[in-house]
């Protein structure tokens, strides 16, 4: 799936790409969630630095990235021809390790997701300019080259612009939710989504009205209460105090804006941390829990 999404991301934006983070911002703008899947997983990386460059950089941004990558890697096998035994086996146990980590490694993986993997990328990649030291001719750099250089960078920012103003916004985007979750016990059987202290959901208005359902989570919510705030194109429309864990019914009257796109805005004041009651090792900050939205 991240495959064929990041393929249909990059298509839609084939020259700069979506921007730093574009590829989980907007991965739900091409993918709807139908499965009930763990929201432990509810995150979407891309799982490859190269998908990762296509969708947030465009064609621009990657080939800057391998040209970075095969570059230094070409400078230092020629450095280290150059060299005697001990730095050159240290040259080449640097391309190695570049060569493992971000280039073959990088299909499967994303090294910049994790910050430790990015710190020993740009350690390598600072050793391997300081020792091979390459040749690199000087360029003058004219007043004519400063004016191509300018009139490419304004064109560059005036298509990111246009495409940022052009670009409607996806009926099925949103974000703040974990994916899709069955209960293992009880009658009350209905799928339900955790969400995280902010949520925001892009809504097809259809019918006269809203339903869901919304219950705590919050292990000691009877001491400390939850607050849904409810929110449609920036208007507060439901308030929401959550007293215990019991679902409560939420009904939202839609009869004006049937037949337009709204954003529906969730806000939860009374966030909560599982690992701080007890409740695994998740560092994730959760809110409230919201059953499917129906429209009558």
């Amino acid at each position: 799936d991240f495959y064929r999404i990041g393929a249909k991301m990059f298509f839609h934006e084939p020259l700069l790409g979506f921007g730093s983070g574009g590829f989980s911002r907007n991965f739900f703008r091409y993918y709807k969630v139908e499965k009930f899947e763990s929201y432990y997983a509810a995150y979407a990386s891309a799982h490859s630095v190269y998908l990762k460059m296509f969708t947030e950089r465009g064609i621009l941004g990657l080939l800057a990235y391998l040209w970075l990558i095969l570059s230094v890697l070409y400078f230092g096998f020629k450095q280290s021809q150059n060299e005697g035994k001990i730095k050159k086996l240290f040259l080449i146990s640097l391309s190695i390790s570049l060569i493992g980590e971000m280039i073959i490694y990088g299909f499967v993986f994303d090294p910049f997701y994790l910050r430790v993997f990015e710190l020993i990328f740009w350690i390598f990649l600072a050793f391997m300019v300081s020792t091979s030291k390459p040749i690199i001719p000087k360029i003058p750099f004219t007043k004519k080259k400063a004016v191509t250089l300018g009139i490419i960078f304004f064109i560059l920012l005036g298509y990111r612009l246009w495409r940022v103003k052009a670009e409607p916004i996806s009926d099925h985007y949103e974000a703040g939710f974990y994916r899709w979750e069955m209960p293992r016990k009880g009658k009350d059987r209905q799928p339900y989504r955790l969400t995280s202290p902010r949520a925001l959901k892009v809504l097809k208005i259809k019918g006269e009205e809203l339903r869901f359902r919304v219950c705590s989570n919050k292990p000691d919510v009877a001491q400390n209460h939850q607050v849904l705030y409810v929110y449609l194109n920036g208007k507060l429309v439901k308030q929401v105090v959550l007293k215990n864990k019991k679902w409560q019914q939420v009904v939202i009257p839609t009869a004006t804006l049937k037949g337009k796109k709204v954003f529906m805005d969730f806000r939860v004041a009374g966030a909560w941390v599982p690992y701080k009651y007890g409740r695994g090792k998740s560092r994730k900050e959760l809110g409230v829990i919201i059953s499917k939205i129906q429209q009558n």
